[in-house]
């Protein structure tokens, strides 16, 4: 919306006009557009302002209106299950890690006993 508009109401005709002048320059060439605003804002400068904003807004990129809900409810669910396949991978390695511990404290418990019992090597 126009800045300097957006504290003062504007009648229902007037808001009529603005949807049917927007509609209108849309469908135009850019080139059109931009000639048919400019002859229109003589007479309609208050009009032409607002549908000037609108279509600024209107032609933005990156607005969350351009991709369909489904894509975005799609990410969502593929972001999900990537989540939970990646806490179900930490998971389970932590289990493996944690039933290997009694077999590794062996192991070590071995080699501690072989390192204080080899008779050392002093010649």
């Amino acid at each position: 919306m126009n800045p300097q508009s957006e504290d003062r109401v504007e009648s229902p005709e007037f808001w009529d006009r603005v949807v049917q002048l927007f509609h209108f320059a849309l469908a135009l060439g850019l080139t059109e557009r931009v000639a048919y605003l400019r002859d229109a804002k003589g007479t309609q400068s208050g009009v032409v302002a607002e549908v000037e904003s609108l279509i600024r807004e209107h032609e933005q990129t990156g607005s969350f209106l351009d991709s369909p809900a489904y894509q975005a409810a799609l990410e969502a669910a593929n972001h999900a299950r990537i989540s939970r396949t990646l806490q179900v991978s930490v998971e389970y390695r932590t289990a493996a890690l944690a039933s290997l511990r009694p077999s590794l404290e062996s192991i070590f418990t071995t080699l501690r006993w072989f390192v204080v019992t080899l008779p050392s090597s002093s010649t």
